[in-house]
């Protein structure tokens, strides 16, 4: 608690995500569980001693995953459109985008978009009530995004964009 507020230091989430295949040997998969993802907002310091202590207490491995910029776009997407989750709804999505070195001054732009906004230009591009959606909607939906962003600042926030 920092005066009268309280302060968020660490932020964990341990998810399981629908694997076509598991890892696990045969004769372990009803002995263990495996939950492939664990998200962790915090300082280097306090995620750590999170890690560690899972490590310790679940004699499990914990390790890093690198997540490409195309994946990333498939899940903010995909969490844009979430029309049936008013939890997602209520969130604005926030992306980071690293700045070269050369641009001194300033290391990242973050740009934060509001949940309606995000959501009403989702049901622009996939115009289905299906919750599939393809790779050229993913595609048209971030283009849609940074192409908003450099009609305002005129700053390409993507090197693979084309405006």
């Amino acid at each position: 608690i920092l005066g009268n507020q309280e302060v968020v230091q660490l932020t964990a989430v341990l998810c399981g995500v629908g694997l076509e295949e598991n890892p696990l040997p045969e004769g372990n998969r009803e002995k263990f569980m495996y939950y492939p993802l664990l998200l962790v907002k915090g300082t280097v310091a306090l995620s750590d001693t999170l890690i560690c202590w899972i490590q310790n207490h679940f004699d499990c491995k914990v390790s890093s995953m690198a997540v490409s910029p195309y994946e990333l776009s498939w899940m903010v997407a995909m969490w844009s459109g979430s029309t049936t989750d008013p939890v997602h709804r209520s969130k604005p999505v926030q992306l980071v985008y690293s700045v070269p070195k050369r641009c001194e001054g300033i290391s990242r732009i973050t740009y934060t978009i509001q949940p309606d906004d995000c959501l009403r230009l989702w049901k622009c591009i996939h115009q289905s009530d299906s919750d599939d959606f393809t790779a050229e909607e993913v595609t048209d939906f971030i283009k849609a995004v940074e192409g908003h962003f450099y009609d305002l600042f005129h700053v390409k926030l993507s090197v693979s964009q084309t405006i």
